[in-house]
């Protein structure tokens, strides 16, 4: 009984722990998405400067 419950509890929280990996790998995605816009508007930035020159 006892070891049904621990293995009941383990694996709420290993669900819970899988939850929230995905929640963090969602939010380094969308950060380095981001970035990669950022940088993109950049270069978009310095071309413009180099054409306007």
């Amino acid at each position: 009984m006892n070891q049904d419950k621990t293995k009941e509890m383990l694996e709420l929280e290993n669900k819970h722990l899988k939850s929230q990996i995905e929640i963090y790998k969602d939010f380094v995605d969308s950060i380095e998405e981001e970035s990669k816009a950022q940088a993109r508007h950049k270069e978009d930035k310095f071309a413009a400067a180099r054409i306007v020159k």
